[in-house]
């Protein structure tokens, strides 16, 4: 178990990941954006989480259950006849209330080397300090 926060020096540090949906007709239909906290002690159980629920909604946008419009990725997008989405995943630092934002997958589905890096730093850290 790796735990979400850390106190040092007065500080509280806590994380957690942010899932969000845009789904964009490029002006045809208004935007629609939706985006869930996943947030767990352990902050190894949030990740895996919010990779699974990130898939859960991908897998329920490609069914086109929900919506007017057949979704496309923006390299196969058409005018009027496709609706484009995302669906990002960022770790959220919250420091003393103060939050900062690491996308780890998104725009265009591809991973912040900076941001994996950071990711990768947390979790040692956290690992370091309940040692």
């Amino acid at each position: 178990m790796v735990k979400s926060n850390l106190t040092t020096k007065g500080i509280t540090e806590s994380f957690y990941y942010l899932v969000e949906v845009y789904i964009s007709t490029f002006n045809v239909y208004e935007s629609y954006v939706h985006s869930e906290e996943i947030r767990c002690e352990d902050l190894i159980e949030a990740r895996e989480k919010a990779h699974k629920r990130r898939e859960e909604l991908i897998s329920n946008l490609e069914k086109q259950g929900m919506f007017f419009l057949p979704f496309a990725s923006q390299e196969n997008f058409v005018q009027g006849e496709n609706a484009c989405y995302s669906v990002d995943l960022f770790l959220i630092q919250d420091i003393d209330g103060e939050e900062e934002i690491h996308t780890i997958i998104g725009h265009g589905d591809c991973c912040t080397t900076e941001a994996l890096q950071f990711e990768k730093q947390i979790f040692e850290r956290l690992k370091i300090s309940q040692s």
